[in-house]
């Protein structure tokens, strides 16, 4: 095989490899999907929460505090982001907006207890969009 021949080869797998990837569906959650009561009782408590997590989309580590109340702030390891804003809840989603993360849009997502008591996150399309854990109040 001479030299071009084999470059070509090579390229056409790899470049096969690439759409196959490509075009792979997005990781779904498993667990136990929460109900609105769950969510609500989480989250709408009236007493603070913090979360610490892994987003799936950008593989960035953040910490979320939420107040119990509707407002939250968000710091992201390792950078020294942060960002505020606001949450409710609707049905069985907790929907998020923050005055930077999205350019302000509001984000709705629903949640899965897994098995060892962490979670999954899912955008409307159902793709698992974080896994994280609920830290115990101080």
């Amino acid at each position: 095989m001479t030299k071009n021949r084999v470059y070509s080869f090579v390229l056409v797998g790899l470049c096969a490899g690439l759409a196959a990837c490509a075009s792979a569906p997005p990781p779904q959650p498993s667990g136990k999907q929460l109900s609105a009561t769950e969510v609500s009782s989480l989250y709408l408590s009236g007493e603070p929460v913090t979360t610490s997590g892994t987003s799936m989309e950008s593989g960035n580590k953040w910490e979320i505090l939420r107040d119990g109340n509707g407002n939250q702030s968000i710091v992201v390891a390792g950078s020294g982001y942060q960002d505020s804003g606001t949450y409710r809840i609707d049905g069985n989603q907790l929907c998020s907006k923050w005055k930077e993360i999205r350019d302000g849009a509001e984000n709705c997502v629903t949640f899965y207890l897994l098995p060892d008591g962490s979670y999954e996150a899912a955008n409307a399309s159902g793709a698992k969009t974080a896994t994280f854990v609920i830290k115990s109040p101080s």
